[in-house]
């Protein structure tokens, strides 16, 4: 898998290094418990023998991170039987549902979050959803209303950057791409992009600094990914940077 990419949402309930995944995505703010209370929709026996919601979630997006979808889905369903409406828990599931093809249900599901506190998460579910089926345009719109409500989320940021990136609006891009770079510094799968940027913008110079302290081999899936870009998408300054240069077999 390429590491420019769009980083899920789903992320949003894990706290910051809690998973090991290779999703990117997974390095975010803590699980913030649900409103109601579990004793008003369990048995009082029953209580001692459930894991703590955030707990439960945790697992829940722990099995996600290991491409455990439907295993997912289906500790949800025990979720919500315990503790139905759950916003963080449908927020999950919307991600999880994507992941397993149903994105007219995923959409559905983040479309009712949009009037609660986790409407920015929704929006950028939503702009998955658009995503995935190749409209770059709506999904910039929905990634814009994303990073507007959270203007410090690297992850909104990054992936209405990157939504721009396939629309050609480059010089946009960076302005993005450099503010989640910033705000999220150890993030790999965003400094790549800020890379990619600079490099179809024809900034070699200020890519090159990026790129220094990348390995051989990181280097080498950047030059990967320009030249895709370069075949596939807009029309990409043909000159290469050194660093690119030097990592080329």
């Amino acid at each position: 898998m390429r590491r420019s990419c769009l980083l899920l949402s789903l992320a949003a309930l894990l706290p910051l290094g809690a998973c090991a995944g290779s999703l990117d995505a997974f390095q975010r703010g803590g699980v913030a418990p649900a409103a109601a209370s579990a004793a008003a929709v369990t048995p009082a026996h029953a209580a001692d023998e459930t894991p703590p919601r955030a707990l439960y979630l945790h697992l829940v997006a722990g099995l996600e991170s290991e491409g455990k979808s439907h295993a997912a889905l289906a500790y949800l369903d025990d979720y919500d039987r315990l503790y139905p409406g759950d916003q963080q828990a449908k927020l999950l599931r919307a991600a999880a549902l994507l992941k397993v093809g149903h994105s007219d249900a995923a959409a559905a599901v983040y479309r009712g979050l949009l009037p609660t506190a986790l409407a920015a998460a929704a929006h950028d579910g939503l702009g998955q959803v658009s995503a995935l089926h190749g409209d770059w345009s709506a999904a910039r719109d929905q990634f814009l209303q994303a990073a507007r409500l959270a203007p410090t989320e690297p992850k909104f940021l990054n992936n209405y950057g990157y939504a721009l990136l396939k629309l050609g609006a480059f010089n946009t891009a960076e302005f993005s791409l450099r503010r989640a770079a910033e705000l999220a510094p150890g993030r790999a799968a965003i400094r790549d992009n800020l890379v990619l940027c600079l490099h179809l913008e024809g900034k070699t110079a200020a890519a090159d600094r990026l790129l220094q302290a990348k390995s051989a081999d990181e280097r080498r899936s950047v030059e990967t990914e320009f030249a895709q870009w370069s075949a596939s998408n807009v029309k990409a300054p043909v000159a290469q940077s050194s660093a690119m240069k030097e990592a080329s077999p």
